[in-house]
């Protein structure tokens, strides 16, 4: 009999040990370990560690009449860089999942001019619909570098 009163109280320690991890922990998640969502509140971020750039904006998505017109190549897998767009000295335009909200955007210099990596980021939501949206993001860039040229890439 004390061996089953034993065992009992071995399980209670162990169910009690669970739920004070699950609690403390915040509860059971959805984002298991190593999969590709984030918080829908994210937001997209740019980073610019050589200081290059004076202003951005970031369309998310970018409406089509925004893009479709000035587009001479299409994109798909790769990114597109618009030259002087309303006001700004680029608009760099790729395509993504509409829930991949918090892309990062990094700018650095090079010898040839302005390089704009994109890193598409996490999807917002585990399930989300295949078709794919146009992201962009208008920069302005330091008076100096405003005729450099621009290249965009996807990391």
């Amino acid at each position: 009999m004390r061996s089953w009163t034993h065992a009992r109280s071995i399980l209670a320690m162990a169910a009690t040990v669970i739920v004070v991890l699950v609690t403390a922990c915040g509860g059971v998640s959805d984002q298991g370990v190593g999969d590709d969502t984030v918080d829908p509140d994210a937001q997209p971020e740019l980073m610019d560690p050589d200081g290059l750039v004076a202003h951005h904006k970031f369309l998310l998505p970018a409406p089509d009449d925004e893009v479709l017109p000035y587009l001479d190549e299409p994109v798909d897998e790769g990114v597109i860089v618009i030259v002087e767009h309303d006001g700004s000295d680029a608009r760099v335009v790729w395509a993504g999942l509409g829930c991949r909200i918090a892309p990062e955007v990094e700018v650095t210099g090079d010898q040839d001019g302005v390089v704009v990596a994109i890193d598409r980021g996490p999807r917002a939501v585990e399930d989300c619909d295949s078709v794919e949206d146009f992201f962009a993001v208008d920069l302005i860039f330091r008076d100096e570098l405003q005729a450099a040229p621009v290249t965009g890439r996807i990391r």
